[in-house]
């Protein structure tokens, strides 16, 4: 990832990422890490103002601190210490998320991965090897996709 993209994280969510911490994944993925990182503070932080005003009902959050951010076999993988069950959920879905949207652009067209070697996900336009190229979206919907954006003018 970029190095102003990375300061950007850095700057904006000081408690989650140490100032000496290095993303290892492309700038495709750094809006779904730029939401991650949002949700991640506003819940830990209301969870905890939470369990001060109503502690009978509400458990405070340890902070949650990244260990490592990285694409490992074509999915983003969020490594962290802290944390609960809620927060554990929202992360692998992020994760998951991820396998669908291509690792350099961030975009969710027509988007897929290589049966063969690294596996990265990435655009079609992108993908050095064509015959290796296996898209996640069924043929249906990609052109259900195409044919909805024609409509509307998107």
């Amino acid at each position: 990832m970029k190095i102003e993209l990375q300061s950007y994280l850095k700057e904006k969510f000081p408690l989650l990422y140490p100032k000496s911490f290095e993303f290892e994944c492309d700038d495709g993925w750094f809006k779904i890490i730029l939401w991650l990182s949002r949700y991640l503070e506003m819940y830990i932080t209301q969870q905890n103002e939470m369990s001060i005003k109503n502690p009978q009902y509400y458990q405070p959050v340890n902070q949650v601190v990244a260990l490592q951010v990285k694409q490992k076999f074509g999915t983003l993988r969020y490594y962290y210490q802290g944390g609960d069950e809620h927060i554990k959920s929202i992360i692998e879905f992020t994760e998951f998320i991820s396998g669908y949207i291509c690792e350099k652009t961030g975009c969710t067209d027509n988007v897929g991965y290589n049966k063969t070697g690294n596996i990265q996900v990435l655009c079609e336009e992108l993908t050095p090897n064509k015959k290796d190229f296996n898209f996640v979206d069924d043929e249906e919907l990609r052109t259900l996709l195409k044919n909805y954006d024609k409509k509307t003018n998107i």
